[in-house]
C-alpha cells in the first residue's frame, strides 16, 4: 500500500527543529502510485490527502491523528490514533483462485509514541501500535527515524526516513496467510506465516514556491520478511512507490 508511515511522516515541508512548535493547518492533494506485495492485484495511481497541523497538544500528520502527552528539549510522549492502510481487495483479482479469498481490511490501530532528538536534523521514535478492530488483534512495535539533510535551505527541505516493525504472526496470518477454508474454495496451497520483520526506507524533497503554496515529492521502499516468501498470496517482497503533491498553508 502507498498510506505508509514514512510518507505521513515526510508530508510536512518544515524543519524537524519546529516540530515542538505550533504550526498552522497545511492541506493538498498528491498522486500516489508503485508496485503491489499482492498477486492480482493492480496498485493503480490513486488520491492522497496531503495534510498537517500542530497545535499545542494535538497533531495531525498524513493519516495520523494524534496527543502530546509531554514535550521537552530533547524528549516528548504522545498518544496515536492511524489507519494501517493495508488491504487485499478479492474483487479487483483477475484470476478465480485469488477472487475466492477473504477480503483484508485496513485497520485501525491506536499506539502510543515516545521520540528523541538527538540533535538539529535527526529524530528517532519508539513506537508500539494495537489494533483496535477484530482484524488481527496485533501488538506491533516500531523503530523510526527522521533525518533533515543539512543541504536544506529556506524553500527546500530534504528529508530521509527509515522504520522497522516487528509483525506477530496473527498480523501475517490476516495479511498473508490462506485458511483451510480459503484454501478449500481458491485451491491455493493453505499458509500460516510466522511473525516477521518490516523494513520501509524512504526519501522526500518539499519546495515552497510561495509563502503559502508547497510542492511535495517523496519515494520509499517496502520490504517484508523472508518469512513470507512462501505465502501463495506474495508476488513480491520488495516494492517501490512514488509520490507527488501539492499543499497549501491556511494562515
Amino acid at each position: 500500500m502507498l498510506r505508509t508511515t514514512l510518507i505521513a511522516a515526510l508530508l510536512a515541508p518544515f524543519p524537524l527543529t519546529t516540530l515542538a512548535q505550533t504550526e498552522p493547518w497545511s492541506v493538498g492533494i498528491g498522486v500516489g502510485g508503485g508496485q503491489a506485495i499482492y498477486h492480482d492485484q493492480d496498485n493503480k495511481p490513486m488520491p492522497m490527502p496531503l495534510l498537517r497541523y500542530r497545535g499545542e497538544h494535538v497533531f495531525v500528520e498524513g493519516d495520523t491523528v494524534g496527543v502530546t502527552v509531554f514535550n521537552t528539549a530533547k524528549l516528548s510522549g504522545a498518544l496515536l490514533l492511524r489507519s494501517e492502510m493495508q488491504e487485499f481487495n478479492p474483487a479487483d483479482a483477475k484470476q478465480l483462485a485469488f477472487a475466492r479469498l477473504e477480503k483484508r481490511r485496513a485497520s485501525p490501530l491506536a499506539g502510543m509514541q515516545l521520540s528523541y532528538r538527538p540533535g538539529q536534523f535527526d529524530s528517532l521514535a519508539f513506537t508500539v501500535y494495537g489494533d483496535i478492530s477484530q482484524h488481527h488483534r496485533s501488538v506491533i512495535p516500531a523503530i523510526g527515524w527522521q533525518h533533515r539533510f543539512a543541504a536544506s535551505g529556506p524553500d527546500t527541505q530534504y528529508f530521509s526516513s527509515a522504520e522497522l516493525r516487528f509483525h506477530g504472526k496473527k498480523y501475517n496470518r490476516y495479511y498473508y496467510g490462506i485458511s483451510a477454508a480459503e484454501s478449500a474454495r481458491s485451491g491455493l496451497a493453505a499458509h500460516a506465516p510466522a511473525a516477521s520483520e518490516q523494513f520501509e526506507y524512504a526519501l522526500g524533497v518539499n519546495h515552497r514556491i510561495s509563502p503559502s503554496w508547497s510542492l511535495t515529492a517523496i519515494a520509499s521502499v517496502r520490504k517484508i520478511g523472508r518469512e513470507l516468501d512462501d505465502s501463495p498470496m506474495v508476488a513480491r517482497r520488495r516494492v517501490a512507490s512514488l509520490l507527488v503533491g501539492a499543499s497549501y498553508q491556511l494562515d
